[in-house]
């Protein structure tokens, strides 16, 4: 069975082309035939506008160019794209869907609710002991936390590092002030959210383009999968490379090894974000996965 199994994020789209084959409990991966990234920040603005905007939109179209043709090329039995918080806040999301109807791009708006528990199925496929496991989504405008204990709990919150770079971070060298504001106001909309929530985590995993462009800077190494996926960050690290990245010039910081230009803008809010999740759950380091929503869309497909 191949499938395209198709992320549009707030700051990235993602493209999966796999074949799956089937086993007693479900599907699993066979093999991949291409893992697409493109950076086309579709949140950009909606924030402050409720709009995407018309260079967001062109952006976007530009990707599902490639990734129509590349779709066609390798002709998947199923096509299955969805789309999440950028697109549920804007007031025009019409224009985007028929944008993916002129690809001939299935596409889903999936809740955030939905989002976290295919990220969850994604990140987590590889994985043996998934008991008491947690894991979160940064994304552009959104960032999901799954725990998996007793009941399986997932929720969705409003804290993207697109989103909050544009709140607070908009300067080009970030100062301490900045940066307390920025994790204080995360910390806070956690504890607003989780007010008695009890979360005996054993394991924490993270997901998407700020942890991988983290691991990659922390080992100064451009993007290397069998290096990136299944590496472990601890929050001193975490916090000397928010500091160490806070302190530049983004002229100087789209330089850095490892760090992809078009994310050196959002990725001290990222820190941020991934830093006050280890606070609130008292973890004191986190493993990064390659993997996410579109693993779980592609191993979930009979779901569509």
């Amino acid at each position: 069975m191949r499938v395209a199994a198709l992320d549009f994020g707030s700051n990235t789209f993602l493209l999966l082309i796999a074949d799956l084959k089937k086993t007693a409990t479900g599907w699993a991966l066979e093999k991949v035939i291409c893992d697409e990234v493109t950076l086309t920040r579709l949140s950009e603005g909606v924030d402050k506008t409720k709009m995407l905007s018309a260079e967001a939109l062109s952006r976007s179209e530009d990707c599902f160019k490639k990734y129509s043709q590349l779709i066609a090329q390798h002709n998947p039995e199923k096509v299955i794209a969805v789309t999440t918080s950028a697109t549920r806040d804007a007031t025009n999301k019409k224009d985007f869907f028929n944008l993916c109807d002129k690809y001939n791009i299935p596409i889903h708006l999936a809740s955030g609710d939905l989002e976290a528990e295919l990220t969850f199925s994604g990140a987590t496929f590889d994985k043996l002991e998934k008991n008491n496991c947690a894991v979160i989504d940064i994304g552009g405008g959104s960032t999901e936390f799954i725990f998996n204990g007793k009941e399986f709990f997932a929720k969705s919150l409003d804290v993207g590092s697109v989103r909050l770079t544009e709140r607070f971070l908009h300067k080009d060298i970030i100062s301490d002030q900045q940066i307390k504001a920025t994790q204080s106001y995360v910390f806070s909309e956690l504890q607003n959210y989780y007010v008695n929530a009890q979360f005996q985590i054993n394991s924490l995993i993270a997901v998407a383009g700020t942890p991988t462009t983290l691991s990659c800077v922390h080992q100064s190494i451009n993007f290397m999968q069998e290096k990136v996926h299944g590496s472990v960050l601890t929050k001193y690290q975490i916090e000397e490379l928010r500091d160490k990245l806070a302190a530049m010039p983004l002229q100087e910081r789209i330089k850095v090894k490892g760090l992809e230009p078009k994310r050196a803008d959002v990725i001290v809010a990222g820190c941020c974000i991934m830093l006050a999740h280890l606070d609130f759950f008292n973890v004191s380091e986190i493993s990064v996965s390659t993997y996410g929503v579109r693993y779980g869309v592609a191993l979930g497909w009979e779901k569509f």
